[in-house]
């Protein structure tokens, strides 16, 4: 399993080039957003694009997350194949 960080405070960030950090992972992941990244989570709705940090790379990336994991600001568990979207911003 993948171990991930939420990065606190990307709320005002903004993608240069989706509507959206969900539609943003979808475009690079090829796949729609189906659930929340989370190992023992299948949550369906509400889904976000949230900004993580993936153990041991400290680089940024985008998951689908549910709202409830993407406030979370402990540790996360993740599916093995979750695939880690590149990050593109420009602050509001």
């Amino acid at each position: 399993m993948k171990k991930v960080k939420n990065i606190i405070g990307t709320s005002d960030d903004n993608c240069s080039c989706c509507k959206s950090w969900l539609e943003h992972w979808e475009k690079y992941s090829g796949e729609p957003a189906v659930f929340c990244s989370v190992s023992t989570c299948n949550e369906v709705s509400d889904l976000k694009g949230a900004h993580v940090y993936e153990f041991p790379d400290k680089t940024p990336k985008i998951i689908p997350l549910c709202s409830k994991h993407n406030m979370s600001d402990v540790e996360l568990t993740v599916k093995d194949d979750v695939f880690f979207a590149p990050i593109q911003t420009i602050k509001k």
